[in-house]
């Protein structure tokens, strides 16, 4: 199932040993506009997801995607930041591929990161490690 992503709902799943997909840029690296690079990862110095992982010991496989983006063109982007008060929040309007635009796409999967090994200290320099390790795995 899907859940709403805030902090309060991944530490609920969490401490009862739930598996979780996360998307460490949010919604904004989901959801990229119309004129950004495809594939460039929006991270903008989040450490949430390593925070969250050393915490628990949880281990991070990496994945990323090849293929998704060239499917749908992005025909405008609707601003939407005007709701929440933020203005850098849009949701791109997409045209559906046609049948001869579907492709194949591909999943890569990087080796497991094991937080376990920083035994929950989750200084500064520990979640940045952890960032950069799963960045470096999916890049």
């Amino acid at each position: 199932g899907a859940v709403i992503g805030s902090r309060e709902i991944c530490q609920m799943l969490m401490d009862t040993k739930q598996h979780v997909l996360v998307y460490p840029g949010g919604a904004r690296e989901v959801l990229k506009k119309k004129n950004e690079d495809k594939y460039e990862l929006k991270w903008e110095g989040r450490l949430g997801f390593a925070l969250m992982a050393l915490q628990h010991e949880y281990t991070i496989i990496p994945v990323s995607t090849v293929g998704t983006n060239e499917m749908a063109e992005i025909v405008m982007d609707i601003p939407l930041g005007w709701m929440l008060g933020r203005t850098d929040l849009s949701v791109p309007l997409m045209r559906p591929p046609k049948p001869s635009e579907v492709q194949r796409v591909y999943f890569h999967f990087g080796e497991p990161i094991d937080t376990s090994r920083f035994a929950r200290d989750t200084s500064p320099e520990n979640l940045e490690l952890v960032r950069d390790q799963t960045k470096r795995a999916i890049q």
